[in-house]
């Protein structure tokens, strides 16, 4: 029964995100059309009455969205856990809470705008003729509604998901915090874009793993340092299984997950008593990824130089790199790049300065610098190139796996104040030397499809509805 309701939200979502504003724009557009050449009343009516039903979808989704928050919340509270004091929960409710009443407005003038239609008809049942010479103006006014539905429909936003599931607001929610250092490069960015329904479980989860990790995994380290450890590995395999499934397979990944948990894996895979099952785990990672690509795109330079370059990369005392997302199709929000340094001596504490410079004049902030300690390597680096996988020795798999856990980044968020192309340099310096790593980083902000539908579509569609009225008086 539980899993039908779910469906059902999903189907009305994907309906209310998708093809209803596209059909409901072509109905509008129709019915002005047949109102002009002064076709069929009642192919008209039809077409009015189909518009408001499909308004509805819209408002029963708003309600739909907050009323499955709220129970979520109040089974948090239940079990004694006051999720409204988690980060970005105040957002979060907002963010629903106008979703929800930007749904009743459609279909509030959707409904008022068959109103004034029907107030233009004469014997509407029978007939349906219209009085054409006394209410033009009317008419033009329920266009008008029409039109305004149609407005507030290209600016309302929803989840991809609405069931709740963890990872299921990931892409709606917008974090306003974000950490400037990185010690776990990708949970670190992954836990930044959780929002506060999927944190709560993240949290539990973390505090729930380390009950069913093996003793013998990170044995000599602290326990806050094994949950760190196991988390980047999860992840990190969580993301490879992903997005090199033919590589590293379900059967590889299972085996890898069982070095972690041996005997308590199925706990882990079904979740049960820990609160986030593999799948929900991996749909996290892949939601993250279509927001903040940065630390994957790390992975898959540090996988090309284990796999490709790997004499040239292990001959380096020092691996810097720099990965941000290029493109960007916005500048409302703040783009990010992270500088990754990875010593590969086992010199300690080598500190170096970061800092990040742009012009003055299109970015913002133009000028940051951080300091960071880089840890050395345990354990060297293999003479030979290793193999991708193995059961004999060091593999790419945990090499790359360890080289993540001793790299450090530094994640630097900017903001473009207009269209067009950026250049950022992010350089750095190692304490006591005069080498200078530099990386200059082209970005290019650029006005998307979708910037297109938000900006100019609403905006088209309230100036027509503003202005039929004053069609309709001439």
């Amino acid at each position: 029964m539980v899993l039908g309701i779910q469906t059902f939200i999903r189907y009305v979502n994907k309906l209310a995100k998708t093809t209803n504003k596209w059909v409901m724009t072509a109905i509008a557009l129709m019915i002005s059309i047949l109102i002009t050449i002064g076709g069929s009343n009642a192919l008209i009516f039809s077409l009015w009455i189909l518009f408001i039903l499909l308004s509805l979808i819209f408002t029963i989704n708003g309600l739909m969205l907050i009323y499955s928050f709220r129970k979520e919340v109040n089974t948090y509270l239940k079990a004694g856990s006051p999720v409204q004091g988690i980060r970005g929960y105040d957002e979060l409710v907002s963010s629903l809470r106008s979703s929800m009443i930007q749904s009743l407005m459609i279909t509030f003038s959707s409904i008022l705008s068959f109103v004034f239609f029907l107030s233009t008809v004469e014997g509407w049942i029978s007939e349906l003729s219209f009085i054409n010479d006394t209410n033009k103006l009317v008419i033009t006014l329920a266009l008008a509604m029409t039109f305004v539905s149609i407005s507030i429909i290209f600016l309302v936003d929803y989840p991809d998901d609405p069931s709740f599931t963890p990872g299921g607001l990931v892409k709606y929610y917008e974090p306003d915090q974000f950490d400037m250092y990185l010690d776990n490069v990708i949970s670190d960015v992954i836990s930044t874009y959780l929002d506060p329904a999927t944190f709560m479980k993240f949290d539990d989860w973390s505090a729930n793993m380390l009950s069913i990790l093996n003793s013998d995994f990170e044995a000599d380290e602290k326990p806050i340092t094994r949950l760190e450890r196991a988390r980047e590995n999860i992840f990190l395999l969580a993301y490879l299984n992903c997005e090199y499934s033919s590589l590293f397979s379900d059967e590889i990944v299972m085996k890898e997950l069982d070095q972690l948990f041996g005997k308590n894996l199925q706990t882990f895979l079904s979740g049960e008593n820990v609160g986030l099952t593999w799948s929900e785990i991996k749909n996290i990672v892949e939601r993250v990824e279509d927001v903040a690509p940065e630390p994957f795109r790390l992975v898959d330079r540090l996988l090309i130089n284990l796999t490709d370059n790997y004499e040239q990369f292990s001959s380096k005392d020092l691996f810097y790199t720099v990965s941000g997302k290029s493109n960007q199709g916005s500048i409302k929000e703040s783009a990010g790049i992270i500088a990754f340094l990875l010593n590969l001596t086992n010199k300690k504490d080598r500190v170096f300065k970061v800092w990040l410079n742009s012009d003055i004049n299109t970015m913002h902030p133009h000028k940051q610098s951080v300091n960071i300690k880089l840890d050395g390597l345990t354990d060297p680096l293999p003479e030979k190139k290793p193999q991708l996988l193995s059961t004999k020795g060091e593999d790419v798999l945990s090499i790359l796996s360890d080289l993540l856990q001793v790299g450090d980044a530094v994640w630097f968020r900017i903001q473009s104040n207009g269209f067009g192309y950026r250049v950022v340099t992010i350089q750095a310096q190692e304490e006591g030397t005069a080498k200078i790593f530099g990386k200059s980083f082209e970005m290019k902000f650029t006005k998307s499809f979708n910037w297109f539908i938000k900006n100019y579509l609403p905006k088209v569609s309230a100036l027509g509805s503003l202005a039929l009225p004053f069609i309709g008086l001439t």
